[in-house]
């Protein structure tokens, strides 16, 4: 089963984010993540058999944390080749850093493989294929953090997530979820 945790972004910012990423369909061709799929991602386990979901199922209810908040502070890309191919709004948060930290050591201990890569906070809203206004883009993404309104939320709740992958794009199936103000 193809799997991942992740943290959602608030239903509230959905629409605010979505309005950002519509913009760049004026500097850009690519692939937009529907809104109701952003998220953040703390682990990506690909596909991994059912005794590991298990595995980590149980570190996730081990876990006792409250809830935290998540900042949103503005767009950014991540670049191949010195070309933009993720679009992503970003975000701070101290206390899901140390949460991931947390996670991360159980995942070790457990011997649950996971892309290693170190956590950016961030939301993908778009995957691009091609810019054909790269001085536009970079002016509408500097205006955006200029004027980018400082949005924070609150996580009360972390997801393990199943992903499907069809012709019309990812599909994600809440596998479990483990409530942050639950002491297990």
């Amino acid at each position: 089963m193809r799997t991942f945790i992740a943290v959602n972004i608030d239903d509230r910012l959905k629409k605010n984010i979505f309005n950002i990423a519509q913009g760049f369909k004026n500097y850009c061709k690519g692939s937009y993540v529907r809104s109701d799929l952003y998220h953040i991602t703390l682990f990506f386990f690909g596909d991994i058999p059912e005794e590991k979901i298990i595995i980590i199922k149980n570190i996730l209810s081990d876990i006792n944390y409250l809830p935290f908040s998540i900042t949103l502070t503005g767009v950014d890309c991540f670049f191949a080749n010195k070309r933009p191919r993720v679009c992503f709004i970003k975000g701070e948060s101290p206390s899901l850093i140390e949460l991931f930290a947390t996670i991360e050591k159980k995942l070790l201990k457990n011997n649950v493989m996971f892309d290693k890569k170190p956590l950016k906070i961030h939301s993908t809203f778009l995957r691009i294929k091609d810019v054909f206004d790269s001085e536009g883009m970079k002016k509408y993404m500097e205006t955006i953090n200029e004027n980018f309104t400082v949005e924070p939320f609150t996580v009360n709740e972390i997801i393990l997530y199943n992903s499907k992958l069809s012709k019309d794009g990812p599909e994600y199936y809440k596998y479990f979820i483990k409530k942050l103000n639950e002491v297990s």
